[in-house]
């Protein structure tokens, strides 16, 4: 008797043909679900590419067409708006035209912007120590990111990732902490092995075309992702945070202080392309004129195109047509070299010629009194 029931017992718990078959149906069903949807998502985006480049960073013909009617009637109806009816049509946040032309006196605040990118690049912290601005050690901050990333190493004086060639720098006076993105050849100091640095800088210049191509590259997702757990750090709480970067790390601070809400000065600054755009919103980067800096060498050819590129990109955008762009209020100076490589490479080279010094000269090797005044900017 035990031996029948125990037959029974094993008979009742396997299951029928009809289940077997039923279940097996089932997984089938699941797979085609997954396959379609994992096909639904590939076409969803590749429609979303074209549809990135609809629309203007400023206006357009076809929008003043379309949306004066419906912003008409919206302002009309509704009161309290948090944008005029001509903030709405017309656009802000992005000018490509209207420079401010920097005073001597009105450029001082910036020397200590420029300082920090020149201190993070050159993995020197005495460009930035005469403001009164120190180091906080990458090490402060590694718990918070110990989950996002193996590759990330918390050196001396910065955060570098030797596989992307990502690099982050902390600098805190008081309550002033600058946040700042590294260049496109931030390595230079990080990697001893030439072949090594060409290759990693190499792999950078496909981040950069895919940006200004229109893509949304996930080393600025990643970079994001990184700032958002070190932002939540108690060290951090309650203190003014400064995003800076100078070209290829200028599109990175751009990015993520519009994400964020943040402050930036964005120096010689790449342009962020419409995949970039799109992440942002369209809310916030009309908001980018009080939140970040574009600071500019005239002349420099990431951030101020010749005239002649100026009017095809604003035809472009006339007619409907996004393109990628430096977002935010622009400042500018005259550059002192004669080559646009220089114009480019060395910022801080024009701002002190334009301070009164010589080009050559560094913020640390200042002695005479009339420094102290731009020290305490």
């Amino acid at each position: 008797m035990a031996t029948i029931n125990a037959y029974s017992r094993t008979t009742a718990s396997s299951p029928t043909m009809s289940e077997r078959i039923k279940a097996g149906f089932n997984s089938i069903a699941n797979k085609i679900r997954e396959i379609a949807a994992a096909i639904f998502e590939f076409l969803k985006w590749l429609v979303s590419i074209p549809a990135r480049y609809l629309g203007s960073k400023t206006w357009s013909l076809p929008g003043l067409i379309f949306r004066t009617p419906y912003l008409a009637i919206k302002h009309l109806a509704c009161k309290n708006l948090p944008y005029s009816f001509k903030e709405e049509l017309l656009g802000q946040g992005y000018s490509l035209f209207c420079h401010k032309k920097l005073s001597t006196d009105e450029s001082k605040p910036y020397l200590k912007h420029l300082s920090a990118a020149a201190a993070l690049h050159s993995s020197n912290p005495a460009w930035i120590e005469p403001f009164g601005f120190k180091v906080i050690p990458p090490k402060f901050f590694a718990d918070k990111i110990s989950n996002l990333t193996k590759d990330l190493e918390a050196r001396k004086n910065s955060f570098f990732n030797p596989k992307t060639g990502f690099k982050l720098g902390f600098y805190e006076k008081n309550d002033q902490v600058f946040v700042v993105f590294g260049t496109l050849n931030g390595q230079d100091c990080e990697i001893d092995d030439i072949s090594k640095r060409k290759s990693l800088q190499s792999s950078l210049y496909k981040v950069v075309a895919a940006n200004l191509f229109g893509m949304r590259h996930s080393f600025y997702d990643d970079a994001n992702n990184i700032f958002t757990a070190i932002k939540s750090h108690p060290h951090l709480q309650n203190k003014k945070l400064t995003l800076i970067g100078q070209c290829f790390g200028g599109s990175i601070a751009s990015y993520i202080a519009l994400k964020h809400n943040c402050q930036a000065v964005c120096i010689n600054s790449l342009p962020i392309g419409v995949g970039l755009q799109q992440s942002i919103g369209d809310d916030k980067l009309r908001n980018a004129e009080k939140q970040v800096t574009q600071f500019i060498i005239k002349g420099d050819y990431t951030s101020d195109a010749n005239p002649a590129l100026k009017v095809l990109d604003f035809a472009a955008n006339i007619l409907g047509l996004r393109t990628f762009g430096n977002f935010g209020k622009k400042v500018e100076i005259p550059s002192v070299y004669n080559t646009i490589d220089a114009t480019h490479q060395y910022p801080i080279g024009s701002l002190m010629h334009h301070l009164g010094y010589h080009h050559r000269i560094r913020p640390q090797d200042l002695k005479d009194p009339k420094a102290r005044d731009l020290f305490k900017n």
